[in-house]
């Protein structure tokens, strides 16, 4: 939550040769408007549903990261003829215990704000570890903007953390549900190092969706194409043009 389109640019840089490769940014996050009508799933599933008739490129391969692939489950449930494959990127239809409990801790330790991009650096050294400068960097210059003060602070709708927080429980068994509708190819992908995806809600996705394809992504935490690229985009181009 709160990432951008250009998450995605060192992975669409490797995919272009093969594919066309279109990363947005979602209600509420980047330049895109903070929305007023709210961030229910449904809405994000809609803005997706609405972005895809727009462009006229259904059916299509939809990737999600995150909040992303949390999305893209409501989407692929509620709009079955829209995707020829669906990617989710460690997060399924709900969250571990375990990985609520690092988000609540993160949380409170975050700042909101920051002098320049290089303490915004240091600072996400803690949330991600081990990751790249480069791509801790990279969400500073996109992800923050200045406020009338000068300061840095995040582009993101101040509100999303809270209103998303207060949606989770109410829509869980809504995302299970979708989650068991979902019609096309589907490969999740786990950080081998993240707590998001646990066994118990592994095993249920499992169970509900026997022909998914679950892949562990070594050497990788949360965001996984700060981790590791480049086998993220071998296993994309494996499973979407076989």
């Amino acid at each position: 939550m709160g990432g951008t389109a250009a998450g995605w640019h060192e992975v669409a840089q490797l995919l272009r040769r093969d594919f066309r490769v279109i990363s947005i940014d979602q209600r509420g996050h980047g330049d895109s408007d903070h929305a007023l009508t709210g961030y229910a799933v449904t809405s994000f599933a809609s803005d997706l549903a609405t972005f895809a008739v727009t462009l006229n490129i259904i059916p299509y391969n939809y990737c999600g990261l995150s909040l992303g692939a949390r999305n893209g489950i409501a989407y692929a449930g509620d709009y079955p003829d829209h995707l020829s494959h669906l990617v989710l990127l460690d997060l399924g239809p709900e969250i571990s215990k375990a990985a609520l409990k690092l988000g609540q801790s993160t949380g409170t330790i975050r700042k909101k704000e920051w002098n320049t991009i290089q303490q915004f650096v240091e600072d996400m050294r803690i949330e991600y570890p081990g990751a790249p400068d480069e791509y801790i960097r990279m969400r500073g210059e996109t992800e923050l903007t200045q406020n009338h003060a000068g300061t840095l602070v995040p582009k993101a709708d101040p509100e999303l953390s809270r209103i998303m927080s207060s949606l989770r429980p109410k829509e869980q068994s809504y995302l299970w549900e979708c989650w068991s509708r979902i019609s096309c190819p589907l490969m999740v992908l786990r950080g081998d190092r993240s707590p998001y995806i646990d066994e118990s809600i592994a095993r249920r996705m499992k169970v509900l969706q026997p022909s998914a394809h679950f892949l562990d992504v070594p050497n990788s935490n949360h965001s996984i194409p700060a981790y590791n690229s480049r086998f993220l985009v071998d296993q994309l181009r494996q499973f979407l043009l076989d």
